[in-house]
């Protein structure tokens, strides 16, 4: 499975990155991350049985946007799934079946006070990518995270139930 995620500075793109590619590994995996800096961040994760390259990633399989301003229909393609963070599908997607939504801000707020979106969409990638579990990711947040653990896998499973 590879992974893109791309945010604001702000929304925990790293930690997010580092969560997954961790929970990989909690999951008996091979995985690694590598993240790009800049007002919008960039980061990719690779997480399978064998995991040779690093660095950015060209064809994702999976594409989380942290931020719904980022996200633009001509980037939908048949061959990813994307995960958005907004209330509801855009419309001009509302069609199609890749393009899987979550209010993971409302979600984080709700949990941990702060609206960093990160630990909810977590939660929401194990729905797509079955080889990670919830549990992994809980235990990767226990491991990445100094602040508010118990919190965030709360936020984490929230989001694994709530993605659309």
């Amino acid at each position: 499975m590879q992974i893109s995620i791309i945010g604001y500075d702000g929304q925990g793109v790293e930690t997010l990155a580092r969560t997954l590619s961790r929970a990989g590994m909690l999951a008996g995996l091979n995985s690694n991350d590598f993240c790009e800096k800049g007002s919008v961040k960039k980061a990719y994760v690779r997480i399978d049985k064998d995991v040779l390259e690093k660095g950015p990633i060209k064809n994702p399989d999976l594409v989380v946007i942290l931020d719904s301003s980022l996200f633009s229909i001509k980037d939908l393609k048949e061959t990813n799934i994307f995960i958005l963070n907004t209330l509801e599908k855009p419309k001009a997607a509302t069609k199609s079946k890749n393009l899987h939504v979550i209010d993971a801000t409302e979600i984080a707020l709700k949990n941990t006070g702060k609206g960093i979106p990160n630990m909810p969409i977590a939660g929401a990638v194990t729905k797509y990518f079955t080889k990670l579990q919830i549990k992994h990711v809980k235990s990767a947040i226990e491991k990445e995270l100094n602040k508010k653990q118990k919190e965030n896998c709360l936020a984490a499973e929230e989001g694994l139930k709530l993605v659309k």
